[in-house]
Order: structure tokens, then sequence, then C-alpha cells
């Protein structure tokens, strides 16, 4: 089953047509090897099958990401989430449908500094570039005084790199991962 309602894959799915040509929105679907069931004509009209696909049973399916392998929804939403600002003031109400699932759905948007995936380096130091980009991540308790996960999580992120503990700091970005993705239980040996 989704994490994720009816409202908020209907959203994606029309935030995704809004952002693809038909060239791109078949390279997008034949890549995730979900082609066969999004129909023809308009990229609206496929997009509004993907979404009916992901719905179903049978759309449960792991498709390949940038981030992994993971189930279509998610796929979906997670490229829905890297929409430019053109296509988000092209349709504002799609978008404020989206966040408002997601809020629903328990998850929440989060800017995110990563090093650029080009492997561009920084043109004030010999580090990396760093970019920013859209990352989705399940909401955390509000209701914990003077709890900042984020800010916390973050801060040990940088002593961690700081002292040379990249072991330690992967095996935290891993946690934080399945944190944010809700997966709760550790892998079966």
């Amino acid at each position: 089953m989704s994490d994720f309602n009816s409202m908020t894959l209907m959203a994606a799915g029309e935030m995704i047509a809004e952002m693809s040509t038909q060239t791109a929105f078949s390279s997008l679907t034949l890549g995730w090897g979900v082609d066969e069931f999004c129909g023809s004509g308009s990229v609206a009209s496929k997009a509004n099958e993907m979404v009916r696909f992901a719905r179903s049973s049978m759309g449960g399916r792991s498709v390949p990401t940038v981030n992994g392998n993971c189930d279509l929804s998610r796929a979906m939403i997670e490229h829905a989430i890297t929409a430019s600002e053109q296509s988000k003031c092209n349709k504002p109400d799609v978008w404020l449908r989206l966040l408002a699932g997601l809020k629903m759905d328990g998850f929440t948007l989060v800017e995110e500094e990563v090093p650029d995936p080009m492997g561009r380096s920084s043109i004030f130091d010999d580090a990396p570039r760093v970019i920013t980009q859209t990352v989705l991540r399940r909401m955390l308790p509000e209701d914990v005084p003077e709890t900042d996960f984020r800010e916390a999580t973050s801060e040990i992120e940088v002593l961690l790199g700081r002292h040379g503990f990249g072991v330690a700091k992967g095996h935290l970005d891993q946690a934080v991962q399945n944190f944010s993705q809700g997966n709760w239980f550790p892998p079966t040996r």
C-alpha cells in the first residue's frame, strides 16, 4: 500500500505532466518500466493513467530512480518535487495540492546542500561545489519540547566530517534516509 493518498498522487501526476514534453514523459516511463500502463494521447492523459496504475494493486512495483529503487508512487512524488519554479507558477493550485497532500501524508519538503554531482570544485576553495536540492522527508514530531532533529542531525554530520569519521557519517546518513522514508524495521538476514 502506498504512503501517499490519491490527492497527493494526482497532484504529482499533474505536476509531472506540466514538467514534461511527450518525449521527456516517454523517457521517464520507459526508465521506470511502466510505459505500457500509461496509454496514449496527451501527456496529461498519460500521466492520469500512470496515477491510476500507481494506485492499483500492481502499482507497488519497484522502479529505479537516482535515489535507488522505490515504489512507483514514491518515484512520482520525488520526480514531481523537482519541478522548476516556472512549472510551479504555471500550476500554482496543483503545487499547493501536492504540498497539502504531502503534509496530510506525514511528509515535508526540505532544502539540502549536497556535493555537486558533476564533481566540480568550488571557486572559493578546493572543496567540492555544493548545490541545493529539494528532498522529501518524513515529518518529525513537533510536540517534543526543545527538540530540533534537523538541526541536531546537521550539527552531528558536520562534526563527524570535520573529525574524519567517514564510516560513522555514512551510517548516520543511512539511518536518516531510512527514517525519512519510513523504513522502521531492520533488514532481514
